[in-house]
């Protein structure tokens, strides 16, 4: 179902979780029609007793493929007609075949469903099972890699939102949630402590966020990340934050900092460990529930309590002023821009067409983020494709310099389509 852009920008200024609350909120109230795998490069299902795997294969018809598109269909052979009841889709202006990459065609049965990016349209064995199925192995590889690797295996199983561990039969007994989310942070900020990599650090820091009473989490200091890496801000936001004693001092190294990182990418790791055989649709989803992770638990929440005492009167005027400037020139993501922002507008900082020209910025840079899913087949290749690219782009240059050269690539593009006078 549309959802109004008007709608989307004012909740994501709310929740300042501009991306990856967007993805994870579509709509998933429809339910897949069981029997509407049909022909094409077909992914079949192939159960093994106590394997959770699936493996992709052809699907085979005795009699082609128009055979078993009719047959997954439910029209009579040669005919290709809708089940009664089913909407006109043509005269809608939708197709009634949800195109799916690396699969092939899906019959839909609701017209709404094609524009549905949840695999929940999709039948549980290229959908839900599927992804489930899939999770583990991507959690064997990153759990065999380097430091960041296994920090990002222990992010994803520590976020909760992933059934990553259990098998798809119905009496398997899925483990205590809250219990495997507690003991992946606590595994993490025992990695943590013993590296020399910041991203691992600020990984476990931020993790710790819900569990900052374990003796794990504790042991852990925003002192080691500015350590490890002092050019970075957000990384002395964070120690302002954690020690109020170093505040002042921490908010002004902030200000003189080179760039603001956004949250380490769990995306890229993801892609990296990513089986060979896993079909492009299902890897674009993996690697949304990935960024919904970095959205979610590993959301910056100190960044936010460090900037409070400007607003108080708690800092000097000038260093927050100074900070608001820092942020907005070299911040490396939406989040960033907006609580610049908010910090240079309520310091008194700021004019009023500063702050204009900086939220005419993103949400010129939001919209562009909406345009990635403008494909009706929003699981056809020509969208999965763009999907990963933008995911990929912004792991490796952040998400505002990502969406910066998507905008400015589409006005080069509109720019050489117009004929010449």
């Amino acid at each position: 179902m549309a959802v109004s852009r008007r709608r989307l920008i004012a909740g994501a200024v709310v929740s300042l979780a501009l991306c990856g609350a967007w993805w994870l909120a579509r709509p998933q109230a429809l339910q897949p029609a069981a029997d509407a795998v049909q022909a094409g490069p077909a992914m079949a299902r192939q159960s093994t007793p106590g394997a959770a795997r699936t493996s992709f294969a052809p699907a085979a018809s005795p009699q082609g493929p128009a055979a078993a598109h009719d047959a997954a269909s439910g029209a009579s052979p040669g005919v290709g007609a809708s089940a009664p009841g089913t909407p006109d889709t043509a005269a809608m202006g939708l197709p009634d075949l949800l195109q799916v990459c690396g699969v092939g065609s899906v019959r839909i049965r609701d017209v709404a469903a094609a524009r549905q990016q949840s695999l929940e349209v999709l039948p549980p064995a290229l959908g839900l099972y599927a992804r489930r199925e899939a999770w583990p192995r991507v959690l064997a590889r990153l759990d065999a890699g380097t430091d960041r690797a296994r920090a990002t295996a222990l992010a994803l199983r520590a976020s909760g939102l992933l059934d990553a561990e259990a098998t798809i039969a119905p009496q398997a007994q899925l483990p205590d949630a809250a219990a495997a989310a507690a003991a992946a942070v606590r595994q993490l900020a025992v990695l943590a402590a013993g590296t020399a990599d910041a991203s691992v650090l600020r990984l476990a820091l931020l993790a710790c966020q819900s569990h900052a009473q374990t003796q794990e989490c504790r042991a852990l200091s925003p002192r080691d990340l500015v350590r490890l890496a002092p050019e970075d801000g957000s990384h002395w936001l964070q120690l302002a934050a954690a020690e109020p004693a170093e505040r002042d001092a921490a908010l002004l190294r902030a200000a003189q900092s080179a760039r603001f990182s956004p949250t380490p990418s769990l995306v890229a790791p993801v892609d990296a460990a990513m089986p060979q055989d896993v079909p492009p649709y299902l890897r674009a989803d993996l690697l949304l529930q990935a960024l919904g992770v970095e959205s979610g638990l590993l959301f910056d929440f100190a960044m936010f309590s460090a900037l409070r005492p400007c607003a108080s009167g708690d800092v000097p005027r000038a260093v927050c002023t100074q900070l608001a400037d820092a942020m907005a020139a070299r911040g490396q993501s939406l989040t960033v821009l907006a609580a610049a922002e908010s910090l240079g507008r309520r310091s008194g900082g700021w004019a009023a067409e500063r702050s204009k020209a900086v939220v005419a910025e993103r949400d010129a840079l939001f919209l562009e983020l909406l345009t990635v899913d403008a494909d009706i087949q929003v699981h056809g290749c020509n969208a999965v494709g763009r999907r990963r690219r933008l995911l990929l782009d912004i792991a490796a240059m952040g998400e505002r310099a990502a969406l910066q050269q998507r905008l400015e690539d589409g006005r080069a593009a509109a720019s050489a389509s117009q004929p010449l006078r």
